[in-house]
């Protein structure tokens, strides 16, 4: 399997996500959404994105508050 395979920019994870890019950006940038911001790119690891969608994945304490849904 080639890294391609592994690893999602923001285009690619926004098709898996089913998201604009904007989107996928706000929620890496708040910790919401797992990824590494390599240089100005972000990069995704794609069985992360699996796992958000699936729910599997909260970074943060469900005690603490989280900024993202005071915007929406």
């Amino acid at each position: 399997m080639l890294a391609g395979e592994l690893t999602a920019d923001v285009d690619r994870a926004a098709l898996i996500l089913k998201a604009r890019p904007v989107t996928v950006r706000e929620l890496a940038a708040y910790g919401a959404l797992r990824g590494r911001k390599v240089g100005r790119c972000w990069v995704f690891v794609v069985a992360d994105l699996l796992a958000y969608i699936q729910g599997a994945h909260d970074p943060r304490p469900a005690a603490e508050p989280q900024p993202w849904e005071a915007r929406f």
